[in-house]
């Protein structure tokens, strides 16, 4: 049975180190983040179903975390404290930290605060708890669909879970469409090459992530359960608000059914 990859990131962690203008210590804090990514990456492409608190680069990330939101704090240029602090969100987030809320709440409060900020990590802290949310249920789908794997038996305990899943990436998609719309009407808009590496990911979370979810509430659920119809109607009208929207085929191939 296929496994449900977590949100990949690589692309945007590859797009903020192309900002160019960061303090020398902001550039390192980016590339180790981007190396303990991809490390993460290919321990995980090895083995998809190894347990997160296996790899051994999550605790080099919660390390990352937590220095570059000490170096927000004592950074006096505020630019480079928010990008400490979508550092420290993205680390804490890939980490599976419990911080990731408090950074992206105190990145973005500056952002909100003042109008010289960076737009590319004040839209990078603007999405990354919902995605952080996302890669939260794909590993919850990952242990379901592990024990479907054996000889099944549909139980309520499952029944609920795969609902509770479903609930959680159908509002985590509305919620990053959500934030697309404002984004690209904000004064400070981040560049194209955000929202093309933000539509990569809405398409995946919608044509990959919510398409394949349908044949798995099909088997757990019994006949006349009401979240079959309810994603049906999720569906629907998501790929009606991403086509809209103008996310691209090649980013999200099923709104073109």
């Amino acid at each position: 049975m296929k496994i449900y990859s977590h949100i990949r990131l690589g692309i945007i962690l590859t797009l903020l180190l192309l900002s160019g203008c960061n303090a020398l210590q902001i550039r390192e804090a980016n590339s180790d983040l981007t190396a303990l990514y991809k490390a993460k990456e290919a321990a995980l492409e090895e083995n998809p179903m190894m347990l997160s608190s296996a790899l051994a680069s999550l605790g080099d990330l919660a390390d990352l975390a937590k220095q570059a939101a000490e170096d927000a704090e004592k950074e006096g240029k505020l630019a480079n404290a928010i990008s400490f602090y979508r550092i420290a969100a993205t680390a804490a987030w890939q980490a599976r930290g419990t911080d990731v809320i408090s950074f992206t709440e105190q990145g973005t409060r500056l952002c909100k605060a003042n109008s010289d900020v960076p737009p590319r990590d004040c839209a990078m802290l603007a999405v990354i708890p919902n995605l952080a949310v996302v890669d939260e249920q794909n590993r919850e789908l990952n242990e379901l669909l592990e024990r479907m794997e054996s000889d099944y038996q549909r139980n309520e305990a499952d029944a609920k879970k795969v609902t509770s899943i479903f609930k959680d990436f159908s509002f985590g998609l509305n919620q990053l469409l959500n934030k697309r719309e404002s984004l690209r009407s904000a004064a400070h808009r981040p560049p194209a090459d955000f929202f093309h590496a933000l539509d990569y990911n809405i398409g995946e979370l919608l044509c990959t992530k919510l398409v394949g979810l349908e044949s798995v509430i099909g088997r757990v659920t019994k006949s006349g359960n009401p979240v079959r119809d309810k994603w049906k109607d999720a569906f629907e009208k998501n790929k009606a608000r991403a086509k809209k929207a103008g996310i691209s085929t090649k980013q999200a191939r099923c709104i073109a059914q």
